[in-house]
């Protein structure tokens, strides 16, 4: 649980399964345990906080995107990745903000040539709101011998063909 104010009224999030539909939030000081669902604009307030989870089939198709595209890519399969993508994607990274399934295609597909592995995605935390979600977490990789840490946040729509991503950004961290 936790706490956000919002034009002075503070919501309260608790986080249960006991109710149908996940995570409840409530305002504070309403003992009587009332749901926000009385109230839109709260609605609305606590979906950008996060108050609705992902249910755990969608979390783990969520979680599992970034991994499809490790393996994709390792395995030297530039098209296999760009197909995680839907057709107006954004790749951004300190060297490229590639748009569309053909440049991001391109863009991976050198550096697939030149030799680039990634070691490991790990995703720290998802979050997602009716057809939206985002996958944040840290990566490793290696390229051209040198092994490099950095952070990754991928943007996922909900399709008829699952979870694809929108948007995709790498940052290579600050190395010792």
């Amino acid at each position: 649980g936790g706490s956000v104010t919002v034009g002075g009224a503070e919501l309260w999030i608790r986080r249960t399964r006991a109710q149908a539909g996940g995570p409840r939030c409530w305002r504070e000081g309403d003992d009587r345990g009332r749901p926000l669902q009385e109230d839109r604009m709260s609605i609305a307030v606590a979906l950008m906080v996060g108050c609705m989870a992902a249910t755990d089939a969608d979390e783990r198709q969520i979680r599992q995107v970034p991994e499809q595209w490790r393996i994709a890519y390792n395995a030297g399969n530039a098209g296999e990745v760009a197909a995680l993508y839907t057709d107006d994607a954004y790749y951004v990274s300190a060297h490229v903000m590639a748009q569309g399934r053909s440049q991001i295609e391109a863009y991976f597909k050198r550096g697939i040539q030149a030799g680039g592995h990634v070691d490991e995605i790990r995703i720290l935390t998802t979050r997602r709101s009716g057809d939206l979600a985002y996958a944040l977490g840290t990566y490793q990789a290696t390229n051209a011998g040198q092994t490099v840490r950095g952070r990754i946040l991928v943007v996922l729509r909900k399709g008829t063909d699952g979870w694809q991503m929108e948007a995709h950004e790498t940052v290579v961290a600050d190395q010792p």
